[in-house]
């Protein structure tokens, strides 16, 4: 593995988001022979003062230093493994990241999922991504539902499709006074639908005295 690539492409990362990363690393050999290596990632916002932060003594039990923040930690690890998954020795097809987002804000959200996507130029699998924003979601081509019944028990998976150009006609069918309008006002919006052919309206358009023979 190339150390200093890694450590050099943490820095380009840390500093397109406006702060300073460094990776420094330590090691010792036990009673038994064996060595230990332990992995510190630093990380301070450019034009500040003082030592870096350890952000990686979190997961050892400790606490993230004054000067970052929990979802600036959360940044810095993850561009930490950016890093590292640049210098893998095998190609994976995809890669899967749990929850990844969801100690970032909605602007840097979109700016590392970008920089994931066009780093690694494969499949990415998001579980649970957390975030409403159609700026955000529209970036998924493919959600799947997990639906569990705990009366059976048994799950079920959906998939959805977001990013096809697929042409969809809903038909809102039913006799006169049945609701067909306001079904469909109710549930349009939702259903994306960027065109609204209504016959009614149609044909009052055509004659407004005698709707009905249209």
């Amino acid at each position: 593995m190339r150390v200093l690539e890694i450590q050099q492409r943490f820095k380009n990362y840390m500093s397109s988001f406006q702060f300073e990363g460094q990776i420094d690393w330590s090691q010792h050999e036990d009673r038994r022979g064996r060595i230990h290596f332990n992995l510190f990632i630093k990380a301070r916002k450019e034009g500040h003062r003082g030592t870096l932060d350890d952000v990686s003594v979190k997961a050892r039990g400790g606490r993230v230093g004054k000067g970052v923040s929990g979802g600036e930690e959360s940044l810095s690890s993850l561009l930490f493994a950016l890093a590292l998954l640049q210098n893998l020795q095998t190609a994976p097809g995809f890669i899967v990241m749990d929850e990844f987002d969801s100690a970032l804000d909605e602007q840097r959200k979109l700016k590392v999922f970008d920089l994931y996507a066009s780093e690694l130029e494969r499949k990415l699998i998001i579980l649970s991504p957390k975030s409403h924003e159609n700026s955000y979601l529209d970036r998924f081509s493919k959600a799947y539902i997990v639906h569990h019944d705990p009366t059976v028990p048994r799950s079920k998976v959906m998939g959805i499709i977001m990013n096809e150009l697929t042409a969809t006609m809903f038909v809102f069918a039913g006799n006169n006074g049945s609701g067909k309008s306001t079904i469909r006002n109710l549930i349009v919006d939702r259903l994306g639908v960027s065109i609204n052919i209504d016959p009614d309206a149609l044909a009052r358009k055509i004659d407004n005295l005698n709707p009905s023979r249209y």
